[in-house]
């Protein structure tokens, strides 16, 4: 597997008869670009091709979010999701997908009730996608065992870079006990993994378009990630933490122990990849010490 080369993009856009190129984001792994061609915006992702052929994060896209569109588009009445429009799985920079472009506003983590009386609305709406139809298609399920293999992982990590204690341990592991526990009859249901205000944009009054679906999975715990991934991103907005924390813990469509346990596993995993940027890694470790106090 090797990195996407930007020029390579560039270059194949350009072949494609782009007139507008910008791009929007480059790792190693996929690159983004907004892209005019013949008078229409799209949003263009390149993603990197695996020895054995194209990479899930490319399978999602074109295979899976366009049966969750169609499936839900006369169901949701807030979700509003990305149109693939064309799929192209070898391009001289790798596959690459298409999709309409989103006009849309970001929603700002600093205005706490647009973000809070957006979030349920939309993780209710997730909630009634059927799983079962997608499994055909590849869908990525996320247990217990891909849990305990993260948190190994990244507690390792972490104890090698003493970023955390051994001694810190025991109780990381034991605020992992309610997703162990989880009943085999709770429903799993999808989302995009990566929930935040930044994949976030609202598109009228009553409708918001998720973006970003390469991590696109389904778990038994879905909702309290969601909003457990959301709660990192808003630990220096304190007023609009606390809100989120009081509502989770009235709202019925939460397990408040499983929420908790969510929130040390993500502020965990997310500092194994930043534990060597100073900036991220103080924030991150922040988030983790607030979420283990919530335990």
């Amino acid at each position: 597997m090797s990195d996407i080369s930007e020029s390579d993009c560039i270059t194949h856009l350009l072949c494609e008869g782009a007139q507008h190129i910008k791009r929007l984001s480059h790792k190693n792994n996929r690159a983004i670009f907004s892209v005019i061609l013949n008078g229409q915006k799209y949003a263009v992702k390149f993603f990197v091709k695996s020895g054995n052929g194209v990479t899930y994060p490319f399978v999602a896209h074109c295979d899976i979010l366009p049966s969750i569109k169609s499936y839900a588009e006369h169901q949701w009445r807030h979700i509003v999701l990305p149109d693939i429009v064309r799929v192209q799985p070898d391009t001289i920079a790798g596959p690459a997908v298409w999709m309409t472009w989103v006009q849309g506003s970001q929603i700002k983590t600093q205005d706490d009730s647009l973000l809070l009386d957006t979030l349920f609305p939309l993780l209710n709406e997730l909630k009634s996608i059927p799983v079962d139809f997608l499994i055909p298609l590849g869908l990525r399920f996320y247990q217990q065992k891909e849990i305990h293999k993260d948190l190994r992982k990244s507690i390792g990590s972490l104890v090698k870079s003493e970023t955390i204690k051994r001694s810190d341990i025991h109780c990381i592991e034991n605020a992992m006990t309610p997703l162990y526990e989880i009943e085999d009859s709770r429903p799993f249901i999808i989302s995009n993994e990566d929930f935040r205000a930044a994949n976030l944009l609202r598109v009228n009054n009553h409708q918001i378009a998720i973006i970003d679906w390469d991590g696109l999975r389904a778990s038994q715990f879905e909702i309290e990630h969601c909003l457990a991934h959301m709660l990192l991103f808003l630990t220096e907005e304190p007023e609009t933490y606390k809100r989120l924390i009081d509502t989770v813990s009235t709202s019925r469509l939460v397990d408040v122990e499983i929420f908790k346990a969510c929130c040390v596993l993500r502020s965990i995993i997310q500092l194994r990849f930043w534990q060597h940027q100073p900036i991220k890694k103080r924030f991150l470790m922040d988030s983790l010490n607030k979420t283990l106090s919530l335990n």
